[in-house]
């Protein structure tokens, strides 16, 4: 169900206030010419508007649940104070992220998840009083070694897995494979099987208070029936747990709610053969998810199940963050082959790497006198970054002006999430992030150096 949404709320189409919409072309090509180019441009403004508006229209219908912001989707500490002054904790997945959450947000609450987390991390989580999310056995033996018998006060949490598909495509060859990886991924403890209740009786008869339950069950989810029911599959296994004696207060659905400004493709073998046959292919949708409805089910759900005193929780992450940023790349050259032209651009996947998804995003074409190039007559071009491998491109297929030349801009949306805490210095140095609003611009990130890449070098040589 998507259905339409009055303008006002969360959930209307991208706004035109975004800063992809609203940042004029001669701004774009001031900014490009101060900082240089690749450039994240984020403004915070506009993010503080949208990570406030969730927390309020979260709060309104579980005003007991916790909001854990992921620092692993853009861990910029701007946009981290910007989180937890909207009342958001912080969700982390690492030792340097909890010491990170440590600083940023001592007084807010810190959930603790990931698939491997070491003697010092957990030490580190029980020190600051971060919630633990058990992934992995031999996570509760360290606890135990390290507790020394304490543990009896220790609260955790257990992260579950449903194995139920929350992806949906008219390729049905997909939909078999996302099928049987959401059954044998690493992360959480599969409930059909019963290892999940396994491990929850070995977290309790090692003494510890076993009180939320977690899943996250992908990255972009836009077919929110499919996502409710297997959230749905939780709370059935919540609701045994309870009645054989747990005590457990806070579902954790995690995050992954899509965004509307990107399509990822979802195809499988089926259409790879369609395509080698020159038959077309299915168009992917972008679907704008209705927040009112997953709220409102959520809650309808637990009512069913008797579990109205159960606090839900969750870890917003690319849906908060994805539509505050840009990156601003420049064109280097426009390379016209035979069947195929390239319009290669100083941004590639060490800046995008999801984009390696088949993420479709939208682009904006600046010339570089600093003006929109809408020319009518357009073509079809492979943008591909800088990279020294075949495969750093950005997007396939996409509609480009015919006058575009080297040194015009290229203006990419949602370049919020997972670019720069994933970004990497393969051949390239990480970009710059340059904060916009009404109170002018300020550079919050610097450009890598070499001198920052080989630092570590310095003790070995």
């Amino acid at each position: 169900m998507h259905k339409a949404v009055p303008k006002g709320t969360l959930n209307e189409p991208v706004s035109s206030d975004e800063p992809f919409l609203r940042l004029p072309p001669s701004e774009l090509r001031r900014l490009a010419l101060t900082y240089g180019t690749p450039l994240f441009i984020l403004d915070r403004e506009y993010l503080q508007r949208r990570m406030q508006t969730f927390v309020e229209a979260w709060k309104r219908v579980f005003p007991q649940g916790q909001i854990y912001y992921s620092y692993k989707t853009n861990y910029l500490p701007d946009v981290c104070r910007t989180a937890h002054a909207s009342g958001m904790g912080a969700d982390a997945v690492s030792g340097y992220e909890l010491e990170h959450a440590r600083r940023m947000c001592p007084q807010l609450p810190i959930v603790f998840n990931g698939p491997m987390k070491t003697r010092a991390e957990l030490k580190l989580a029980l020190d600051i009083k971060a919630r633990i999310n058990v992934d992995c056995e031999e996570e509760i033996d360290r606890l135990s070694e390290i507790c020394a018998g304490a543990e009896a006060g220790y609260e955790v949490g257990l992260r579950v897995n449903p194995g139920s598909a929350v992806f949906g495509s008219k390729d049905r060859s997909f939909v078999r494979a996302h099928m049987s990886a959401m059954q044998r991924t690493k992360f959480g403890w599969p409930i059909e099987t019963g290892l999940a209740a396994r491990i929850a009786a070995k977290i309790i008869s090692r003494g510890f208070r076993l009180t939320a339950i977690h899943c996250h069950l992908g990255s972009q989810i836009t077919e929110q029936r499919l996502h409710f029911d297997a959230i749905g599959r939780v709370l059935d296994f919540v609701k045994t747990l309870r009645q054989e004696g747990s005590e457990i207060r806070e579902v954790n659905i995690g995050g992954g709610l899509g965004v509307p400004g990107m399509v990822r493709q979802r195809r499988g073998w089926w259409s790879a053969i369609k395509q080698e046959m020159g038959e077309p292919l299915d168009e992917e949708q972008t679907y704008e998810i209705d927040l009112d409805w997953i709220l409102s089910s959520l809650n309808q759900a637990l009512a069913e199940r008797g579990l109205t005193d159960v606090a839900i929780s969750c870890e917003p992450g690319r849906y908060v963050v994805s539509s505050a940023m840009v990156l601003l790349t420049s064109i280097m050259g426009v390379k016209q082959l035979d069947g195929r032209t390239w319009v290669v651009i100083d941004g590639g996947q060490n800046l995008m790497p999801t984009a390696a998804f088949g993420e479709r995003r939208r682009m904006r074409f600046i010339a570089n006198g600093g003006w929109e190039l809408t020319d009518h007559d357009r073509m079809p071009c492979w943008i591909g970054g800088p990279l020294c491998y075949e495969g750093d491109t950005i997007m396939q297929d996409v509609s480009c002006p015919r006058n575009i030349v080297a040194d015009d801009f290229v203006a990419i949306s949602d370049a919020g999430a997972y670019t720069v805490s994933r970004s990497t210095n393969f051949n390239r140095a990480r970009a710059p992030v340059v904060s916009v609003g009404d109170h002018g611009d300020r550079q919050i990130w610097a450009r890598e150096e070499y001198d920052d890449v080989f630092a570590l070098g310095k003790i070995a040589g």
